[in-house]
């Protein structure tokens, strides 16, 4: 998939480098058919939040990038965030490109989009955005990659405006090292947020044997594996 490559006046802004580079993460070793943390991405509903939350190396944009990867019936949109993320018109231009990459001239519904570090990517955008995807006729997947990089209250707070008002055809998924100041309470009562966090990302002693055998190309016996496994914790990047 190519992702966010900037259309009309929206310049390109946080969007994933390329799929190229999807393809080579979700290649690496933690990028094996994990199907206990797929099937939870699957089962977050229209309208919901998948939230993954875990230190650096755990395997968090792996995992999302092997599931998008799966799913070609939907629209996949994925923007990256950066430092340059605490002013929330940076997220704004980025989500409106990054859509547009797929849907032809969605961008140009947000031209009047003001300059970066105008501050005019506030509530009205957010109001404005969902509209404008609910009308879209696809399954729309919106992927935030390293999301504690929005620094700023202004950035978490169009973030989280998105989040409280999602509409039926869409899903968001953040990922981030921790957790991002979202009002996830109602959600949560709803049923329409699912949580993954750094214990669930570790792998368990299956999955550490069939990474062993996938990347080494040999089998240990069971006091050594048991011995690896619990020496890393599971952690995806000590398993390596």
């Amino acid at each position: 998939r190519v992702r966010g490559r900037a259309v009309g006046s929206v310049p390109r802004m946080g969007a994933r480098p390329s799929t190229a580079a999807a393809v080579a993460r979700s290649t690496t070793a933690t990028a094996l058919q994990r199907d206990r943390l797929l099937n939870r991405l699957d089962a977050v509903p229209a309208g919901g939040l998948g939230l993954v939350v875990a230190g650096a190396g755990s395997g968090k944009s792996t995992l999302l990038s092997t599931w998008t990867q799966a799913r070609p019936q939907a629209t996949v949109v994925w923007v990256e965030a950066d430092d340059r993320f605490g002013d929330p018109t940076v997220l704004a231009h980025a989500l409106v490109a990054s859509i547009d990459e797929h849907v032809a001239g969605f961008a140009q519904q947000f031209a009047d989009l003001s300059a970066i570090g105008s501050g005019a990517a506030g509530q009205q955008f957010v109001a404005r955005l969902l509209v404008a995807i609910e009308q879209l006729k696809v399954d729309l997947v919106v992927v935030i990659d390293d999301a504690h990089l929005l620094g700023s209250g202004a950035a978490h707070s169009v973030l989280d405006g998105v989040v409280q008002r999602l509409p039926g055809n869409a899903r968001l998924f953040v990922a981030a090292r921790y957790d991002p100041p979202l009002t996830i309470h109602r959600l949560r009562l709803e049923g329409r947020v699912d949580e993954i966090r750094g214990s669930d990302l570790s792998f368990d002693l299956s999955e550490t044997r069939l990474l062993v055998e996938t990347v080494a190309g040999f089998e240990l016996d069971e006091p050594t594996l048991s011995r690896l496994h619990g020496r890393t914790d599971g952690w995806a990047v000590g398993l390596q």
